[in-house]
């Protein structure tokens, strides 16, 4: 009896060891990288601009990693298990435009001021084919007058870039570099803006 008391205590104690959690793998966790030092090739602004908190559809509005496998359903957006962005996209470049905004040189005695409102659309790696994918950021911005908070130009950007690899990996490389781009061109309009 003691021997069957010992062999059913045993058999217990190790399945209890398949009840016990597993070590999960670890969460990598992304940002943009370190601040880029300038933007090239821009002229001063003759305005002093603000920037709001980028906005979001509720569905981006998570530090989720999202991606869409196209081949198999362009409405379904999933994310990446094992792979997340430090803030959600919008709160990623809020600070990175911030950021940018504040290294450009501006002029003027008395500087009008503009909010640079930006409504972020699509921020998502899209799989066309299982080993190949791209990224795509989409825009809405908005350049408001804080005197009488008319919207003085609006403007669509779009911009697409290849993923390096065709993982979580790569569209962090990807998505990184294309806010890069989507800034540069944001501020370069406007700065080509008459009056601004």
């Amino acid at each position: 009896m003691k021997k069957l008391f010992i062999i059913v205590f045993v058999l217990a104690f190790t399945g209890c060891g398949n009840l016990m959690p597993k070590d999960q793998p670890s969460v990598a966790t992304y940002d943009f990288g370190l601040p880029r030092q300038n933007i090239d090739n821009v002229r001063p602004i003759k305005a002093r601009l603000l920037v709001p908190t980028v906005i979001s559809p509720s569905w981006l509005d998570t530090p989720a990693i999202l991606y869409r496998l196209t081949y198999q359903d362009t409405a379904l957006v999933q994310p990446y298990a094992n792979s997340r962005w430090a803030a959600s996209p919008s709160g990623l470049l809020t600070l990175r435009l911030r950021q940018a905004i504040a290294d450009i040189k501006s002029g003027g005695a008395e500087l009008k001021q503009y909010d640079v409102q930006v409504a972020l659309e699509e921020f998502s790696q899209v799989f066309d084919q299982p080993d190949s994918s791209r990224v795509l950021l989409r825009a809405n911005v908005q350049l408001v007058s804080h005197d009488d908070r008319s919207t003085v130009a609006e403007r669509i950007f779009a911009i697409e870039r290849k993923a390096p690899t065709p993982d979580a990996q790569g569209a962090v490389s990807a998505l990184t570099q294309a806010s890069d781009e989507f800034i540069t061109q944001l501020v370069a309009w406007v700065a080509g803006l008459p009056g601004v």
